[in-house]
């Protein structure tokens, strides 16, 4: 399942897995950009998309989205690393000026579940100086990691 970034639009994306899994449909691979990808690491920590919503109720995403906020809500939420995840995960971010998608699958997920910009793969935070030089946006829809996490078949969902 590929999840695209969206901010608070970011939560429909429990509509597709709520829908998916009615019919008995559940992702073997997650990738993830932006928001997609904090709904992404909850589904691949085992989380269910009921609980998620039932926490999005309680949180306000528009300030969840942005720096100590994000921060403590994985710590809070998420397992500590990759791979204490229960499903192969892929946070997506794509360096800029060189236009090079990265997939990150491993380090800590507090705060790199959700890649923004001004964090490295390696979830150093980036000073001016090397912001200026080298910054990460969000891929539009990580697609392509899903196919190198091994899926064979892809469900996107771009909001």
């Amino acid at each position: 399942m590929a999840l695209s970034g969206g901010s608070v639009r970011g939560l429909a994306h429990l509509g597709v897995v709520k829908a998916l899994s009615e019919v008995g449909i559940n992702p073997s691979f997650i990738a993830g950009t932006s928001a997609g990808s904090l709904i992404g690491a909850m589904l691949a920590a085992g989380i269910e998309w009921s609980e998620i919503t039932a926490l999005a109720r309680k949180t306000f995403w528009p300030r969840l989205l942005h720096g100590q906020t994000l921060e403590r809500f994985c710590a809070e939420h998420l397992p500590a690393t990759f791979a204490d995840l229960k499903l192969p995960f892929a946070a997506v971010t794509t360096e800029l000026p060189m236009k090079v998608a990265t997939m990150i699958t491993e380090a800590s997920l507090h705060p790199r579940s959700v890649p923004v910009a001004l964090y490295e793969a390696s979830g150093a935070r980036l000073d001016a100086k090397e912001a200026a030089e080298r910054w990460r946006i969000e891929c539009v829809l990580p697609s392509e990691a899903c196919r190198t996490l091994g899926a064979d078949f892809i469900i996107g969902s771009d909001v």
